[in-house]
């Protein structure tokens, strides 16, 4: 399933990478990647739940992600505004690729 945020056209320059553990805490995109216009991420290892508009996600209220599928964040506003928490009792651990538009 892939989850996303907005379907945007045009090229990107995807020239930055992270990981990031998700657990029991609210987390965001790390500070070097919010100021990029998209991020193209994988959830690894187990199920998350996130919000793109600035709010705090719970374990249970938030859009589901599960292991294996992918974020799609498409304007900067997203990307700085993104927050995810664990579902269940298992960490997960989430791949981001962050780019701009060119």
């Amino acid at each position: 399933m892939n989850v996303d945020a907005t379907i945007v056209g045009g090229d990107v320059d995807w020239d930055d990478y992270d990981s990031l553990t998700v657990s029991t805490d609210v987390v965001q995109v790390p500070a070097g990647l919010r100021d990029h216009e998209r991020a193209h991420i994988v959830v690894e290892s187990a199920s998350v739940r996130f919000r793109f508009d600035g709010g705090d996600p719970t374990a249970t209220d938030g859009i589901q992600a599960d292991a294996g599928d992918t974020i799609e964040l498409e304007s900067q506003f997203e990307v700085a505004k993104f927050r995810v928490i664990r579902k269940d009792g298992s960490d997960s651990t989430l791949r981001i690729h962050a780019g701009m538009l060119v």
